[in-house]
C-alpha cells in the first residue's frame, strides 16, 4: 500500500472517530462543558445551551466561573480537578442567562496530551433542582408534624 493511501485511510478514519464523538456529545443528556485549563470554555453541549438558557456561541470564550453564584466554589472545583484529575458530585448553584438560579452537582475530568500536558477539563452537571425542592418540602412537613406533636401535648 503506497504511503499517500494509508495516510487517507488513517485521516478518514480520524475523521469518522471524531464524527463519533460528536455525535456521542450531542447523544448524552448531560449537560457537557470542555474547558481550558484557563476555566475558558471551549464547547458545550445542546444540554448545556438548554440547562443555561443560551447559544453556544454566547458560551463559548466566556469564562466558566461566570456562571456560578459562588465564584469560590468553582474556584475550588478548577483548583482540585487540575490537581487531582477529577472531581464527582461537588454541589453548587449555577447562575443562567436569565438570573435564574439552578443548584447543581458538577463531576469534571482532566483531559491531557498524549505528552500528559493538562490541555483542558470536561464538566458535566446533573440539575438537582427537584430533589432540592423534595428536601424542603420534606423538612417543612417534618417541622410542621413537630409542630403540631408540641401542640397536641398541650390539650
Amino acid at each position: 500500500m503506497k504511503k499517500s493511501t494509508a495516510k487517507n485511510i488513517r485521516d478518514n478514519s480520524l475523521a469518522e472517530f471524531e464524527y463519533y464523538i460528536k455525535d456521542i456529545w450531542e447523544f448524552l443528556p448531560t449537560p457537557i462543558a470542555y474547558v481550558s485549563p484557563l476555566g475558558v470554555i471551549l464547547d458545550v453541549d445542546k444540554t448545556l445551551e438548554d440547562l443555561l438558557h443560551a447559544s453556544k456561541d454566547e458560551l463559548v470564550g466566556r469564562l466558566l466561573i461566570d456562571f456560578f453564584e459562588d465564584r469560590a466554589e468553582i474556584d475550588q472545583v478548577q483548583k482540585i480537578t487540575l490537581e487531582a484529575g477529577f472531581v464527582r458530585n461537588f454541589m453548587c448553584t449555577l447562575q443562567s442567562t436569565v438570573n435564574s438560579a439552578v443548584p447543581v452537582s458538577i463531576s469534571t475530568l482532566v483531559r491531557r496530551s498524549r505528552e500528559g500536558q493538562i490541555i483542558g477539563y470536561f464538566a458535566a452537571f446533573t440539575d438537582i433542582s427537584e430533589n432540592k425542592r423534595v428536601e424542603e418540602l420534606l423538612r417543612k412537613t417534618t417541622n410542621s408534624q413537630r409542630e403540631m406533636l408540641e401542640t397536641a401535648r398541650y390539650l
